[in-house]
């Protein structure tokens, strides 16, 4: 897969004139004097469009502390938010920072926010996003349990979103009672605004981070019209489906419908229906290279309701 960049070029052009004035065989005169300057109208300030969409990677402070997030926001109001596991860095980057970097290594807990959300322009260059879902647990095959894997919890979201950042807050309901889990996220706009056709996303990639992954040996391949399949080997886990652009393919997101069968113990609980997005992905804020990134659910509203979020590197 071979992603292009552009780079358009911005040009500021500022052109002297002076005139001279001399006579033939007169006086030299002294120039005419200025006129007073005018008092004009005080240029307008230029308030940024705000992003009520896009890609943010960054931080959400929890009550067991800070841990990895990952957020795709689309146009029409579809939330995925990957909460991983604390953040270590990233050891490949001098700048491991929690808004640079993705974290790769598979964590020992991890959860899923699925959610809708509404925009609305606040008129100071902000975006006030809000909606509901539910936080699903992931890595929920024994002994690394989530405590999100026997029962979702329903989440309420709200986000002031600009063209670089996203901050706000994450209430979720749960058993014990109601947690405040604060967003500090930094947005990646540069591959989300690519566009979205099935023959960039196609090619061969290697599993690296969902549970059904044992030692590299899933590898998953998108055909030219869209046609997703995996196997592990030693989870059982085969996936079949579809791979589509979102919408209208303006922005680098793409719909996935996924059927996982074939499981065996302790994955069976990850056979069944799933659907989600997905896009390519840097490695961190600052690198052109290229990662496959999956939210995925199941379509099953039973509890528990399974998830996962899969990052695969280009083979």
């Amino acid at each position: 897969m071979k992603l292009r960049a552009r780079l358009i070029p911005g040009v500021l052009i500022t052109g002297l004139v002076a005139s001279c004035s001399g006579g033939g065989g007169a006086e030299p005169t002294g120039a005419a004097p200025l006129p007073p300057p005018t008092q004009g109208q005080p240029p307008t300030q230029q308030i940024p469009e705000p992003a009520t969409h896009g890609r943010f990677v960054g931080t959400v402070y929890t009550p067991a502390g800070p841990l990895f997030a990952d957020a795709l926001l689309t146009e029409d109001g579809f939330l995925r938010l990957y909460i991983g596991d604390r953040y270590l860095g990233d050891p490949r980057s001098a700048n491991s920072v929690s808004f640079g970097a993705l974290q790769f290594s598979k964590p020992g807990g991890s959860a899923q926010f699925v959610g809708t959300v509404a925009a609305h322009d606040s008129g100071d260059g902000f975006a006030e996003i809000s909606g509901s879902g539910t936080v699903l647990g992931q890595g929920c095959a024994p002994p690394d349990i989530d405590r999100f894997c026997d029962e979702s919890a329903p989440g309420e979201v709200r986000l002031s979103t600009g063209q670089s950042e996203a901050r706000g807050e994450l209430e979720v309901t749960t058993r014990d009672g109601i947690e405040t889990w604060r967003l500090s996220l930094r947005a990646w706009s540069n591959y989300y605004e690519l566009t979205a056709r099935p023959e960039l996303i196609s090619g061969q990639y290697q599993e690296g981070l969902a549970e059904f992954e044992q030692d590299g040996d899933v590898i998953l391949t998108i055909d030219e019209v869209g046609q997703l399949f995996f196997q592990g080997a030693n989870s059982g886990c085969t996936g079949n489906g579809v791979v589509a652009p979102h919408m209208d393919g303006k922005q680098n997101v793409y719909d996935i419908a996924l059927t996982i069968a074939n499981c065996r113990a302790p994955f069976a609980h990850l056979n069944g229906e799933f659907d989600g997005l997905g896009t390519t992905t840097p490695g961190d804020f600052w690198s052109y290279d290229s990662y496959l990134r999956l939210w995925l659910s199941s379509t099953d509203t039973g509890a528990p309701q399974a998830a996962v979020t899969m990052l695969a590197t280009p083979l």
